[in-house]
């Protein structure tokens, strides 16, 4: 097993079983299975999958909208509308900032695009798993 103790301010995925932040302790009990036995478990148990990821295709506990593609808000509004117009007014907010793209666009042309930032060479994000994890 392996362990990581983390500060407050470290943030970002951690590819890793258990990790801590601060008194939280976040535990993957599923960190080495490959996608393909957790399919085979789902199915020789009949688990029924969450109708939130059977719908955006993807289990939707954060939202961050890193990875949104064009029609994934419309998703989100049928699965949740009340989460699908916070999206809206915050893409509002942000084009009133002057960004002009928004939640499904990519940035436009020439936009400066900055990297993640990581510490210790590691990040941690306790929901995000298909990001940077490599099964």
């Amino acid at each position: 097993m392996i362990m990581s103790k983390l500060s407050e301010c470290e943030k970002g995925y951690i590819n890793r079983e258990i990790n801590f932040v601060g008194s939280q302790m976040w535990v993957n009990p599923l960190f080495h299975w490959s996608k393909q036995r957790f399919h085979e478990y789902i199915h020789a148990y009949e688990l029924k999958r969450n109708p939130v990821s059977e719908i955006l295709g993807f289990s939707g506990e954060c939202l961050c909208g890193a990875f949104a593609h064009p029609g994934e808000k419309a998703l989100v509004r049928i699965v949740d509308p009340g989460a699908a117009e916070r999206l809206d007014a915050l893409e509002c907010r942000v084009r009133a900032a002057g960004h002009n793209w928004g939640w499904e666009d990519g940035p436009p042309a020439g936009a400066v695009q900055f990297k993640k930032e990581k510490r210790n060479g590691q990040q941690f994000m306790p929901f995000c798993m298909g990001c940077t994890k490599v099964a």
